[in-house]
């Protein structure tokens, strides 16, 4: 087994950042959500009329339309920019979307542990920031890109909030307000939005947590009080909800913890992703999960539940 293996073995809480330049500051996403960095050229760049803000116009990858983003204007960096015959494009793919974005360079891709990364809501709590968290790497701190949250201000269909009328629509049961859920995730937006959407759609009894790590925390203490009481760990909440990509500790490695360590075998536990794809449902079921969805799919979340926790249609 090669190195780079045995270091993004499923659940060992590592992930690969690639890191680039936008102006004088250093940004980071993860490696998955990327397909290709390209030269770009002006030429490439094919104008369209009403645009939204923040977007360039289109470019072509493998014969298809992308949206071409600037990310100078998007996150509002007044900076100097390079010469154009330097800048680059790197197109990413999540949430079942492609789009490009105008960068002014890459350093390299980072190999590193969830658990270095900072959230940044312990920098600047409630924040709503483009930013999920930091990680220093020799003397540049690198941010990490919140791509959901910058796609969203610019095609709002393809964000969460699309699935709200959807969600609003499922019929309302009565037995969904008992049900217990745990959730995390470290989009500020994305939380709030979920969480919403679900207590509207009958389901009051949620705590949300902003990384995985302060998910297992809790989790882990409830399972050592239920077991200091004669209780049941696997009945002291109905299902966990959450997110692959969060500082400190991811989706995978919450959901092999809660099934190896903590011992919850039975306890439904559903992925839910901007990242979910044919390799990465894969991954899901390596680790134990129930189900796995891709954002922004509301309904299939209220389904899913109804379905595992004994919810009456």
């Amino acid at each position: 087994m090669a190195q780079s293996d045995i270091l993004l073995e499923v659940g060992t809480n590592e992930l690969e950042i690639i890191e680039f330049a936008v102006g004088n500051r250093h940004y980071g996403i993860n490696v998955a959500k990327v397909k290709k960095v390209v030269h770009y050229q002006p030429s490439m760049l094919t104008k369209v009329s009403e645009v939204p803000e923040g977007v360039e116009g289109i470019i072509y990858f493998q014969n298809k339309p992308v949206l071409l983003v600037n990310l100078r204007q998007l996150l509002s960096i007044e900076e100097e920019p390079p010469r154009e015959d330097r800048r680059l494009a790197i197109i990413t793919q999540f949430n079942d979307m492609i789009t490009s974005y105008l960068i002014d360079g890459v350093n390299r891709i980072h190999r590193l542990s969830w658990n270095k990364l900072q959230p940044f809501e312990e920098v600047i709590p409630g924040s709503n920031a483009s930013v999920t968290g930091t990680v220093t790497i020799g003397d540049r701190v690198i941010m990490i890109l919140d791509l959901e949250h910058l796609i969203s201000k610019i095609v709002p269909e393809a964000s969460i909030q699309a699935s709200a009328k959807t969600a609003e629509s499922i019929h309302h049961s009565a037995g969904r307000n008992s049900v217990r859920i745990l959730f995390a995730e470290d989009s500020a937006m994305i939380r709030k939005m979920t969480a919403g959407q679900l207590k509207e759609a009958g389901f009051t009894s949620i705590e949300v947590f902003e990384n995985g790590k302060r998910a297992y925390d809790h989790i882990s203490e409830l399972v050592t009080n239920a077991v200091r009481n004669g209780k049941n760990p696997n009945e002291t909440f109905d299902l966990l909800l959450t997110d692959i990509e969060m500082p400190q500790m991811d989706g995978l490695t919450l959901c092999k913890n809660v099934r190896e360590t903590l011992g919850l075998k039975t306890l439904p536990i559903v992925m839910y992703s901007s990242l979910i794809n044919e390799q990465m449902a894969a991954k899901c079921r390596s680790v134990g999960s129930t189900a796995h969805i891709s954002k922004p799919r509301i309904d299939q979340i209220v389904s899913i539940i109804d379905q595992h926790c004994g919810v009456a249609a």
